[in-house]
C-alpha cells in the first residue's frame, strides 16, 4: 500500500509534456473551429475585407436628358443629351488602392488578435484545470491514507487501545479531507464550464497532471516576436493608412475634372460635341491635411507607447517566470529525498507516534507539496502571460 500511495504522488512530477499537450492541442483548435466569438469575428473581418475596397474606383457617370417643349410651337422642341465622367488626380487613386490594401490587411490582424486572446483565455482556463487535477491526485492520496488509519483507530478503539479522542481525530481528518476534495469538484466543474464556452459548447477532456515545459526564449527573441505580433502589426498599419489619408488630403486639393459628350438639338438643328469641366476646391477640403497630420501623429504615439508597454511588460514576465522556476525546483529538491509519508506510518503502525503526532508531522510535508502545486500552475500562467505579451 505505502509503494501505491508513493507512485501516486510521484505521477504529479513526471515530465508528461507529450501527454499534457494532447488536451491543449485539443481546447485550442476546439476554440479556433467553435468559439462564437470567433466565428463573428471572421464574419467581420470578410466584411471588412470587402468594404476595404469600396471608394478606390472612378465616380458613377452622370447621364442627363432634357426634353423641352417651345412656346410659341412654331419654336419647335428642344432635346439635350449629355454624358459625363469626373475623376481626381491619378494618383489619388493610387493611394486609395494602397490604402484598401492596409485596411483589409487590418481587419485579418484584428481577427487573428481576437483570436490569440480567446485562445489565451482558454489556456488560463485549462492550466488552472490541470492544477485542480494535480491537488485532486494528492487530495485522493491523503484519502485513502486517512481512510486506512480510520479504519485502524475503528480496530483499536475497539481494542481499548487508544482512546476515543484519537479515533475522532482519525474520522475528522478523513471526513475535513472529503468536504475538501468536494471544493475542488466544484472548482473543477466551473472552470470546465468555462472552457466549454469557450470552446462553443464542444467537451474537451482535461485529464492531464503536468505542464508543458516552459520555453527557453530570451529577451532578445521575446522583442523580436514583439515587433511581429498582431497587435503592433496592426498600429504599424494604422500609421500607414494616417499618412496616405493626409496624402490624399493633399491630392484632393488639386482641381477635379469632368469630361464627356454632350448633344443638343433645336427645331431639325443639332449640335454635338464635348464637353468639360474642372471643380476648384477652395472651402470643402478646409483643414483636412492639418487633420490628417494630427491623427498620423496619434497613431505614432500610440504605437511607441504599446511598444514602451508591452517591452516593459516582457521584462517583468521574464524575471517572474525565471523565479518561479527556481522556487519549483527548490521546492522538487526538497521534496526528492522524503517524496512520501511512509517513515511515518512505520512509526505510526509501530506505535511509536500516535495519529494526533502522525497527522501533524505530515502538516509540512503536504504544505510542501501544495506550494509545489501552487507553483507550477502560477509558473504556467505567467509563462502563457509572457508568450501573448510577447506576441507568441
Amino acid at each position: 500500500m505505502r509503494t501505491r500511495y508513493k507512485f501516486l504522488i510521484l505521477f504529479s512530477l513526471l515530465p508528461l509534456a507529450g501527454l499534457s499537450q494532447a488536451s491543449l492541442d485539443s481546447v485550442i483548435s476546439a476554440v479556433k473551429l467553435a468559439n462564437p466569438l470567433l466565428i463573428a469575428s471572421r464574419l467581420q473581418m470578410e466584411a471588412e475585407m470587402k468594404a476595404a475596397r469600396t471608394g478606390i474606383y472612378l465616380p458613377n457617370p452622370e447621364i442627363q436628358f432634357d426634353y423641352l417643349w417651345g412656346d410659341p410651337t412654331s419654336s419647335g422642341n428642344r432635346v439635350d443629351f449629355g454624358v459625363t465622367q469626373s475623376f481626381d488626380f491619378p494618383t489619388v487613386y493610387f493611394q486609395k488602392s494602397n490604402q484598401s490594401g492596409l485596411v483589409k490587411s487590418n481587419a485579418s490582424l484584428s481577427h487573428l488578435q481576437k483570436e490569440r486572446e480567446i485562445i489565451y483565455q482558454a489556456k488560463l482556463r485549462w492550466i488552472s484545470l490541470v492544477g485542480v487535477n494535480k491537488h485532486l491526485a494528492l487530495i485522493d492520496h491523503r484519502m485513502q491514507l486517512a481512510d486506512e488509519i480510520a479504519m485502524k483507530a475503528k480496530t483499536q478503539l475497539s481494542r481499548g487501545e487508544i482512546n476515543v479522542i484519537r479515533y475522532h481525530h482519525a474520522q475528522m481528518e478523513f471526513v475535513n479531507l472529503k468536504m475538501e476534495r468536494t471544493k475542488l469538484d466544484v472548482e473543477r466543474n466551473n472552470l470546465m464550464n468555462q472552457l466549454v464556452q469557450l470552446c462553443g459548447g464542444k467537451m474537451v477532456p482535461v485529464p492531464d497532471t503536468a505542464y508543458p515545459g516552459i520555453s527557453s526564449w530570451s529577451m532578445s527573441d521575446l522583442t523580436g516576436s514583439l515587433a511581429g505580433s498582431p497587435s503592433i502589426k496592426s498600429l504599424e498599419n494604422e500609421v500607414s493608412i494616417r499618412n496616405l489619408d493626409k496624402n490624399i488630403a493633399v491630392s484632393e486639393w488639386l482641381p477635379k475634372f469632368k469630361a464627356g459628350f454632350y448633344s443638343e438639338t433645336v427645331t431639325g438643328l443639332k449640335y454635338q460635341g464635348v464637353t468639360t469641366g474642372i471643380s476648384i476646391p477652395l472651402f470643402q477640403n478646409s483643414n483636412t491635411v492639418k487633420t490628417a497630420e494630427l491623427r498620423m501623429k496619434t497613431a505614432n504615439a500610440e504605437l511607441d507607447q504599446l511598444r514602451s508597454q508591452r517591452t516593459v511588460v516582457i521584462v517583468s514576465l521574464l524575471d517572474k517566470r525565471d523565479k518561479l522556476a527556481g522556487q519549483v525546483g527548490e521546492i522538487k529538491t526538497a521534496l526528492l529525498p522524503v517524496n512520501d509519508v511512509s517513515l511515518l506510518k512505520k512509526a505510526l503502525d509501530a506505535g511509536e507516534i500516535n495519529i494526533s503526532e502522525f497527522y501533524y508531522e505530515c502538516l509540512v510535508f503536504y504544505a510542501a507539496w501544495l506550494n509545489l502545486i501552487s507553483s507550477e500552475q502560477e509558473l504556467a500562467a505567467t509563462e502563457a502571460e509572457l508568450l501573448f505579451a510577447a506576441g507568441k
